[in-house]
């Protein structure tokens, strides 16, 4: 990490946040926390990585989606070297007659000289009450492998060293979540990722360092108001709800707008002094092309304070199909 000094004003050419606290862990041997999991844009898509026992919201809105699909690419703070990245893709299957849903993650996430990879396997029971009263709960387990590479750190002075080596530890992770759907007009749900918190340390001769994995937990809800008949145009309006310990709560609110199943419009904001604006396209039933439902999704944040608005701001892109069962 470099730092240049210029009419008493540093500019950090480097990610300055992540990797000034990777500097302190190893010269001080003081603990890094990290939050470890990355927030979307379009989190509604993005439901099966915070809460394995949501489904899918083409499901939500039409039942005989049982299969959906998914990758997800993000990139946080565009213009600034190292900034954070994130890559995933998703799969969810109900499997008709069945009381079930099974799935898959895949995660890669990266900000400077700390990154992490996951994959999981998703199962979620669900119960019917009468006829539109649906709950269910689920679990996702997989592996997580933390990377720290301090050869990447780079100092302002030649002769101050990093002796310590790079980090590389592979550990299981595990999530349960709670999942209320009543129709296909209105959710909620709980769920608490990284159920588990651990501490990874590494070491090499007299220095250590060590990244927390820390215990989150979310609250989502949301609904649908149908326009038509065909529930081709409606407006769908959500919310989620994030508590971390030792960190600001967050809140956040969004609204789409779908069009006869042909594109949508979104916007958002919340506590994070950041606000949202979506827009997606339809590929699919809505235009007779093919026999599911391919998405197109871009998301767009940008910040309405001035601090934050030296990060620069965020663009998110998401392609989604659900199969017709």
């Amino acid at each position: 990490m470099k730092f240049e000094h210029q009419e008493n004003i540093l500019y950090f050419p480097k990610l300055v946040v992540i990797t000034s606290c990777i500097v302190f862990c190893l010269i001080g041997f003081m603990p890094l926390k990290a939050q470890q999991l990355p927030t979307f844009i379009n989190y509604s898509n993005n439901w099966s990585l915070l809460n394995p026992a949501a489904v899918s919201p083409d499901f939500l809105v039409d039942d005989f989606y049982r299969l959906t699909l998914q990758a997800t690419y993000r990139q946080q703070w565009v213009g600034i070297e190292d900034a954070p990245q994130t890559q995933s893709f998703a799969g969810t299957w109900m499997p008709d007659n069945h009381p079930i849903l099974v799935g898959g993650q895949l995660l890669n996430d990266k900000t400077g000289a700390i990154g992490l990879t996951g994959a999981y396997g998703q199962f979620a029971y669900r119960l019917q009450f009468n006829r539109k009263h649906f709950i269910s709960a689920g679990i996702n387990a997989g592996l997580v492998q933390y990377r720290v590479k301090v050869s990447e750190i780079r100092l302002l002075e030649k002769n101050d060293i990093l002796s310590a080596q790079d980090g590389n530890k592979i550990i299981p992770d595990f999530g349960v979540g709670l999942f209320y759907q009543y129709d296909d007009w209105f959710y909620a749900g709980l769920s608490v990722p990284q159920t588990f918190g651990i501490t990874n340390v590494f070491a090499s001769d007299n220095r250590r360092y060590q990244l927390t994995r820390a215990r989150h937990y979310y609250a989502l809800a949301g609904a649908n108001i149908y326009l038509n008949k065909d529930k081709t145009s409606y407006f769908a309006l959500s919310s989620w709800a994030k508590y971390l310990q030792n960190a600001p709560f967050t809140l956040d609110f969004n609204a789409k707008y779908f069009f006869q199943d042909i594109f949508w419009l979104g916007v958002g904001s919340g506590t994070t002094n950041l606000a949202h604006l979506e827009v997606g396209f339809i590929v699919g039933n809505g235009i007779g092309y093919l026999d599911g439902r391919l998405s197109l999704g871009f998301g767009y944040d940008f910040a309405l304070s001035t601090q934050a608005q030296l990060l620069g701001n965020t663009m998110e892109l998401t392609v989604r199909y659900s199969f017709e069962e």
